[in-house]
């Protein structure tokens, strides 16, 4: 069993993403080229959050719109302009120069509500209802914590299953669903 595992998850890596998981490669063994650092492209994560937080700090009490980020960071990206970041590669950051402390204000709120929400569904009686709530919960630390280093709710699919993992963890409980699985 653990072969077959093993083997079903390299082949599909490679079917499916082994073309992006290898560019992924090529350009860490280019950030630390001394050659590439000379072109001044500033790409590397940490320029890029650089100049995020120099947004931010241009805006800092409504940022400069949620959206517009792409439109934006070239005023703050001081970079040669062969390659302009279009996401800021930390969501939080990215939240907090777009929607500034208005909107990050919002963020917080929206995951004290989901930690509320997800802790009073962990307590029910219903067992498949906590155990739903508790994977759907581990899925969206997953997010969280991805989000710390990428953009990856940029990304359609990706968002729509944050979104579901969303209702999954906060779906209360009803009469109905604990009689379906009792």
């Amino acid at each position: 069993m653990l072969i077959v595992l093993v083997t079903s998850v390299a082949v599909g890596t490679l079917w499916l993403g082994g073309d992006r998981l290898v560019s992924k490669l090529e350009q860490a063994n280019q950030e630390f080229d001394p050659v590439a650092a000379e072109l001044r492209q500033n790409a590397r994560r940490n320029q890029i959050w650089r100049a995020t937080w120099q947004m931010f700090a241009a805006h800092p009490i409504a940022g400069i719109g949620i959206g517009g980020y792409w439109t934006a960071i070239p005023a703050f990206h001081d970079a040669s302009g062969v390659m302009t970041p279009q996401e800021a590669h930390n969501d939080y950051l990215e939240l907090l120069a777009s929607g500034g402390l208005i909107g990050f204000a919002v963020g917080i709120w929206f995951v004290i509500w989901l930690y509320r929400r997800i802790r009073k569904n962990l307590g029910v009686s219903d067992r498949f209802r906590s155990a739903a709530s508790f994977g759907a919960a581990l899925g969206l630390l997953g997010v969280g914590v991805h989000s710390l280093v990428d953009f990856g709710l940029h990304t359609f699919a990706n968002a729509i299953v944050f979104a579901s993992l969303i209702v999954i963890a906060t779906a209360p409980a009803t009469e109905k669903t604990s009689e379906l699985h009792d």
